[in-house]
């Protein structure tokens, strides 16, 4: 189950980038295969945390924003990965951005944020609630 598209990631990332990243052969085009995998891949990751509170996968239908901007943000992250010969030649910038998602994953696994999905295009794409933790 994917939570988000290539058009998630086009979001995040000129796609002149996205082909650098995906294109193998070296002929100028997007290779959809390589970015689905990197999605899969970023997918499955997201399950291993949000898993801890709710069911997955979660049903395309009920994806909340807050996962498939999370999920596009570590696709990228293993675009880039897959492309660097060491971790210190991916920019530091998608190390960050990886390093906020599992943050963030990690807080829903400690349920200090609920997962809201919302129905109207009208809502904000990343929706989410925290709870308050009171004192031990």
């Amino acid at each position: 189950m994917s939570y988000c598209t290539v058009d998630d990631l086009r979001l995040l990332l000129p796609e002149d980038e996205l082909i650098q990243l995906s294109d193998d052969d070296g002929i100028g085009v997007l290779d959809e295969s390589v970015v689905d995998r990197a999605i899969e891949e970023a997918s499955r990751e997201v399950d291993a945390y949000v898993g801890l509170v709710r069911t997955v996968p979660i049903p395309d239908a009920e994806v909340p924003g807050l996962v498939r901007d999370l999920t596009a943000r570590l696709a990228i992250y293993h675009l880039f990965r897959r492309r660097a010969l060491r971790l210190d030649q991916i920019p530091e910038v998608w190390q960050e951005e990886r390093r906020q998602a599992l943050r963030t994953l990690e807080r829903i696994a400690r349920g200090q944020l609920r997962l809201i999905h919302t129905d109207t295009e009208e809502q904000p794409a990343n929706v989410f609630r925290p709870v308050t933790i009171g004192r031990a």
